[in-house]
């Protein structure tokens, strides 16, 4: 039997940037993925995931859909844990948010968690380089909660009522 240790990830996946936290470690990336037909030097990063291809983090297009329950988001936050430092041996927590009218759905809130927990593994090729991703669990919350579970003295707030303020990407794009 092959021992993982286990790190919590807390992701905001929005629909201009992709935020995500881990310990110390931050990455931040515009969320921008397109479906592409080949390989090609104009893209920089190139990420193969079910049998396609994308482009990735600054090469794609913007991907504005609200409910984020499809495929171009789904690559996204694998590559972003791909680029976060997690050492291959682990296994992953992830709390990610969805928006309220998706957390208040029970049923769209479990196809949005089920399509990121993906059965607990993501094999995907990031520029040729070939990543498992094992995932033990998915919570799922509103949108920008997750990051309280990254702050350095939780367990002090983890009872409390607690107000977060997010001036999103597309609330304030110009």
């Amino acid at each position: 039997m092959t021992y993982y240790r286990r790190k919590t990830v807390a992701i905001d996946s929005g629909k201009y940037a992709q935020k995500m936290y881990w310990g110390e470690n931050k990455l931040l990336f515009e969320n921008k993925v397109e479906e592409i037909s080949a390989k090609s030097p104009v893209y920089h990063t190139i990420v193969e995931f079910n049998g396609k291809l994308y482009s990735v983090a600054g090469s794609g297009e913007k991907n504005w859909d609200a409910s984020k329950d499809d495929e171009l988001h789904q690559v996204s936050i694998y590559y972003g844990l791909t680029r976060i430092g997690l050492n291959e041996d682990c296994e992953i927590n992830l709390v990610i948010g969805t928006p309220a009218l998706k957390f208040r759905n029970p049923v769209a809130k479990q196809s949005y968690r089920d399509r990121i927990y993906n059965n607990g593994k993501a094999e995907i090729t990031v520029n040729g380089k070939k990543f498992n991703l094992l995932i033990n669990d998915v919570l799922v919350l509103p949108e920008s909660s997750g990051i309280i579970y990254q702050a350095d003295n939780y367990e002090e707030y983890s009872q409390e009522l607690i107000g977060v303020i997010d001036i999103g990407g597309r609330a304030t794009r110009c």
